[in-house]
């Protein structure tokens, strides 16, 4: 007898959860993953409801942390890589469980960055910045990865620290800044980090190194706001006027947003001295700017 299963319209999302827990009852772990991975696309594609990862029943206990962690990130994916209290109290659960497991320390961490207040304590920094350290040399996690994870934890000190407004707090952040330089590889940046990272850098006047964090970037297919946030920061280094990259920046900020790029030129932005770059003074003019 052949048996064909019926997993039209709004049944194989019933059919791909009684697969999850059939691979597991044969302790075929590998299966589970890849289904779960699959539930995942499926509720992205909006042809699964947006909780079918969590209808997803893993038995609790050591042996499936992998699996509850895994269950814990694809949450964290679909809520558009948001953690919530709910995954820090889950996570915690799963390193009690396996603390030897490096995936999991370094989510605890990760949890503990993003949502605990308790960092104003010199004590308290110094603690969980001795915990990434550790992290580089005691795990075989992506250095790309860690480096996520040490800036993400600069940029917590530095808020608070803004807060403070004390001379002792302005060196901290300087100290911050210090460190990231450090460890910090331009070649595995993200765009994203690297725009985080220029504000950073040009509210403590570096301009040249918040301007060469964001160049590997300029390019046609560039968000918006990086374009207009490496013009801003070159301007205020008259060097950069007479540069390819500057030039190219400007270009495609006025095919990108004429009305903004408009607003660039004059006080109080940015100085009409950049029009003795006969390139950024042609495309001014040629723009229909009214200045």
């Amino acid at each position: 007898m052949d048996i064909t299963y019926d997993i039209s319209g709004g049944k194989e999302q019933k059919f791909t959860n009684v697969s999850f827990g059939r691979a597991l009852k044969a302790n075929k772990e590998k299966q589970a993953f890849k289904i779960m991975e699959y539930t995942y696309k499926k509720v992205m594609e909006k042809k699964y409801s947006s909780g079918a990862i969590d209808s997803l029943e893993i038995p609790e206990g050591p042996n499936s942390v992998n699996l509850r962690n895994n269950k814990v990130h694809y949450r964290f994916l679909q809520n558009g890589n948001n953690v919530d209290d709910d995954d820090q109290e889950e996570i915690e659960k799963l390193y009690a469980l396996a603390p030897d497991n490096e995936i999991l320390k370094y989510n605890k961490l990760y949890c503990a960055i993003r949502l605990d207040t308790a960092t104003a304590s010199a004590d308290a920094q110094a603690k969980m910045q001795q915990q990434i350290d550790e992290m580089y040399t005691k795990t075989k996690i992506e250095k790309r990865l860690l480096d996520g994870l040490n800036i993400e934890w600069q940029f917590k000190i530095m808020e608070v620290l803004d807060t403070l407004d004390t001379p002792e707090s302005q060196l901290a952040i300087e100290a911050c800044i210090t460190r990231i330089k450090s460890f910090y590889d331009l070649k595995d940046a993200t765009w994203q980090n690297a725009l985080k990272l220029a504000f950073v850098f040009s509210r403590a006047k570096d301009f040249k190194y918040a301007a060469t964090l964001l160049e590997p970037f300029v390019t046609e297919k560039a968000e918006e706001n990086l374009i207009f946030a490496y013009i801003s920061i070159a301007s205020h280094m008259p060097e950069k006027f007479y540069s390819r990259n500057f030039a190219r920046a400007l270009s495609i900020a006025h095919k990108r947003n004429n009305d903004r790029y408009c607003k660039l030129f004059g006080e109080p932005f940015m100085s009409f001295q950049v029009m003795d770059n006969p390139v950024i003074k042609k495309e001014f003019f040629d723009s229909g700017c009214k200045k």
